[in-house]
């Protein structure tokens, strides 16, 4: 943490915490749904509320150590039993967008940003809305779009512009993870248009 040892030697860790921009070398955070500790009538974040947190770090360079407190006697709490599941589950169909990628050319976009700093800043109640979307990337050919909130209507990724100038190659295909379903899409000067 802070400046403990050269960036060379460690690993930085954001604690409870995450950069708001990409940061180089990878860091991590080290967070919990709720205390540390066993805590009689603990709060506890929602499934969503951390794939958000996860999402974001990765888009970031980033990587997440989530902490599961036990009970007193050693044994995982049903809330946290359903909080890892309800976390798999998402990842099941989603994980492709997470596991082995890399940060794309930006993190994202939308209204939603986090205070700078990086240290415990999930002390700040975000929510993230179906505006704020981040990106990840297999390879140069092939990257993600994940919406952060459940879409309305339609998407309108802003960054993928032909204006912006993010993406200068063209776009041969989209899918949405999950699903055959074909997508409808168009990309425009307002952004990249998807159904």
């Amino acid at each position: 943490k802070e400046s403990t040892f050269p960036i060379t030697t460690a690993v930085k860790d954001y604690e409870r915490g995450s950069p708001n921009q990409p940061k180089s070398p990878a860091w991590l955070t080290d967070t919990s749904p709720g205390a540390w500790f066993y805590r009689p009538n603990a709060k506890f974040k929602t499934a969503n509320e951390l794939v958000d947190i996860l999402v974001d770090i990765v888009s970031k360079n980033g990587l997440m150590l989530l902490n599961v407190p036990p009970n007193p006697d050693g044994t995982i709490p049903q809330v946290m039993e359903d909080l890892l599941l309800n976390i798999g589950n998402w990842l099941a169909i989603n994980g492709d967008a997470i596991y082995g990628t890399r940060p794309w050319t930006i993190f994202g976009e939308g209204p939603t940003r986090l205070p700078e700093g990086g240290h415990k800043v999930e002390k700040h109640k975000i929510e993230y809305t179906n505006k704020d979307i981040r990106f990840t990337k297999k390879t140069d050919k092939e990257f993600y779009a994940i919406v952060l909130d459940v879409p309305e209507d339609q998407i309108i990724i802003k960054s993928l512009s032909t204006q912006i100038g993010v993406l200068n190659s063209k776009i041969e295909d989209i899918t949405l993870l999950g699903s055959n379903e074909k997508i409808e899409w168009k990309r425009t000067e307002e952004g990249l248009i998807i159904k």
